[in-house]
């Protein structure tokens, strides 16, 4: 099968790389999802009375509360961008043929 890539002057994209960084995207996710659960099970512990060390304390990542939408919206621009690869892959391919 033929590589599928997009180039727009100065930008080479190929669709490996888009599955790569959507992959990395979704680590990063997951990692954020853990970081807010043992946010929650620290201030719970906070709340029933218990002391939490210092160093035990989770330090959130971003601080932010819009992180998970801004991961959505990175995961759209991902798909927009790999469905602009793949069809001009495409349209490149008919022009050779």
């Amino acid at each position: 099968m033929a590589k599928e890539n997009f180039s727009s002057g100065e930008i080479t994209v190929e669709v490996e790389a888009i599955r790569l960084i959507r992959e990395m995207m979704l680590i990063g996710l997951a990692s954020f999802g853990e970081i807010e659960r043992l946010i929650d099970r620290q201030r719970f512990r906070e709340s029933m009375g218990e002391s939490v060390p210092d160093d035990d304390k989770v330090i959130h990542a971003t601080g932010c509360s819009d992180t998970v939408v801004n991961f959505a919206d990175a995961l759209r621009v991902l798909d927009s961008l790999e469905t602009k690869v793949r069809l001009t892959a495409r349209k490149q391919a008919r022009n050779i043929a």
